[in-house]
């Protein structure tokens, strides 16, 4: 009976505090775009590069399936870096400003209801 009650006492203390803090749920779900930017910007040059943004994804890919880089570049993950690389280039030229950069979730988001239909 126990191994039952603590787990469900464990999910309740995780949504209580969330339950009364709308502000403070929305800010947690929001990533510090700036940040990220800043961190991917390798040469600091303030724009982003193809080959930055590709790394970029490459990384988090890695992390998430536990791949090589190298190998979630050169793959689907590479094709995907560039169609979202070429979606948030608006002013195409090349790169990335952090304006741009910033448009990726809702980029994200327009690709991933395309996918679902």
């Amino acid at each position: 009976m126990l191994r039952f009650i603590v787990p469900a006492l464990a999910g309740l203390v995780l949504l209580v505090p969330s339950a009364g803090a709308d502000d403070n749920k929305a800010k947690k779900k929001k990533p510090d775009l700036d940040a990220i930017f800043s961190k991917i910007d390798a040469n600091k040059d303030g724009k982003l590069t193809p080959a930055e943004f590709a790394g970029a994804l490459a990384e988090i890919k890695k992390k998430k399936d536990g791949e090589q880089p190298k190998q979630a570049a050169n793959g689907k993950g590479a094709k995907k870096a560039a169609e979202l690389f070429t979606k948030l280039d608006t002013n195409k030229d090349g790169t990335l400003s952090l304006d741009e950069f910033k448009k990726l979730p809702e980029v994200m988001k327009e690709m991933k209801k395309k996918k679902d239909k």
